[in-house]
């Protein structure tokens, strides 16, 4: 085994001695926007797309509620035709009918043969 080293005694000072450094060169700060330009076109491009998104969606909704405006009055459009085909439907069917010919034909003058017409009122 060996003795411990003596240390000389100077070296025992408390002296705080900075390290020595290398020079330090200061950089000046850079503008704030030349440091976050991503960051400000990122955000401008994601505003830009919700708001293409918005209108889009917005001309949609106008587009769809016009379209269900034009259903509704074509639907009831649809609905007067049907009953005015219905109409017409049931009048076809009485002009069709046998007592509705006969009665016509009468007014008309016609008369069967060997029938005897007694007329009320005045003459035409």
């Amino acid at each position: 085994m060996s003795a411990p080293r003596r240390v000389p005694r100077e070296t025992h000072v408390t002296e705080h001695r900075p390290a020595p450094t290398a020079p330090v060169t200061v950089r000046p700060k850079r503008n704030l926007l030349r440091r976050h330009w991503l960051t400000g076109a990122s955000i401008f491009l994601a505003l830009g797309v919700a708001a293409y998104t918005g209108m889009h969606y917005y001309d949609g909704y106008l587009r769809l509620s016009q379209v269900e405006s034009e259903r509704l009055s074509m639907q009831v459009k649809l609905q007067e035709a049907q009953a005015k085909q219905q109409n017409l439907q049931d009048r076809l069917g009485r002009v069709k009918s046998d007592e509705y010919m006969e009665y016509m034909a009468k007014s008309m003058g016609f008369v069967y043969p060997q029938e005897t017409v007694y007329q009320t009122g005045k003459s035409k």
